[in-house]
């Protein structure tokens, strides 16, 4: 079978998080000191992909300049950045960049989400050799009518059997058939797909499993509690590892250090981006890069 093209969603506008995404598009928006984003680009690394397509729309510049740095540090997976001047939608998003990246199927994913899915193993099960595609199941909302492996509707709350977990693999005929789409509404290209008799298939993205790890970071008042909620999960741990990934969290004060991020010994619950600065003492705050100060806060957002 051959090697996926990769694909990441990050053109959202992230407006449940302000003020955070005042500052840093939602997909870089951090977790334990981590982007969003570097999940899902390590996942499709572990996928096999060596090119991965990344759209943009909010604070596109920002986005595209991180991509470029991550490029130069991490190069084996070469990232081609699609910006956005006006959002297209999933289906519209999708099929622009199709059109432009190298030929092969697809492995897509949401850029704003922590999974602990193995894509390499959703793949190599999802058998995209054929003219068909493959939507990865797992937990809630129940929005997909799934039997026997075969998807047979969607959006249908009485029939719906299945969640959506935002994970999909395209064979190169389906993503052809992908190219043409208008439409910025992914949904009725692949109810014409099933309507016309293709192949569109529903794998657990976990396999063995119903459901598995799987965060969407969500509105702002959710943004600490999930820190310490996914510090909690021995399968987030696992994910860490597997990824390689360097959580910088101070669990006994429950602070986030960023990047080149200093914080008084007395904070206390408080997630700092990167390039802070904070003299005095500080709980409950969040500070955004380049944030530099004194004092005492409580319970403040500093941008």
């Amino acid at each position: 079978m051959d090697s996926p093209v990769g694909i990441l969603l990050a053109a959202g506008l992230g407006t449940r998080l302000l003020p955070l995404t005042l500052v840093r598009p939602k997909p870089l928006v951090p977790l334990h000191g981590i982007p969003l984003m570097e999940f899902g680009l390590r996942q499709l690394e572990a996928a096999g992909c060596r090119v991965a397509g990344v759209n943009g729309h909010h604070l596109s510049p920002i986005l595209e300049a991180w991509l470029q740095h991550r490029q130069k540090v991490r190069p084996g997976l070469e990232l081609q950045f699609f910006h956005e001047p006006r959002l297209l939608g999933v289906g519209g998003g999708l099929a622009r960049m199709v059109r432009e990246l190298p030929p092969g199927p697809l492995l897509v994913q949401n850029g704003d989400v922590v999974h602990d899915g193995d894509l390499a193993a959703f793949f190599a099960a999802a058998q995209v050799e054929d003219e068909g595609l493959c939507l990865a199941l797992g937990g809630r909302p129940l929005v997909v009518e799934c039997h026997a492996g075969r998807v047979a509707g969607l959006r249908d709350g009485a029939r719906s059997t299945h969640g959506f977990t935002g994970v999909h693999a395209w064979s190169r005929a389906a993503r052809e058939r992908l190219s043409a789409w208008t439409e910025a509404d992914l949904v009725p290209f692949l109810q014409e797909e099933i309507r016309q008799g293709r192949s569109v298939r529903g794998q657990a993205l976990w396999a063995g499993r119903d459901d598995g790890l799987w965060v969407d970071l969500g509105h702002l008042d959710r943004y600490f509690a999930l820190h310490m909620d996914l510090w909690a999960e021995p399968s987030y741990h696992h994910l860490l590892k597997r990824l390689e990934l360097e959580a910088r969290w101070d669990d006994a004060r429950h602070v986030a250090l960023g990047k080149d991020s200093r914080l008084p010994a007395t904070a206390r619950r408080c997630v700092a981006w990167d390039h802070v600065s904070w003299e005095g003492h500080c709980e409950d705050c969040l500070l955004l890069d380049g944030f530099k100060g004194r004092g005492v806060a409580q319970g403040e957002i500093m941008l």
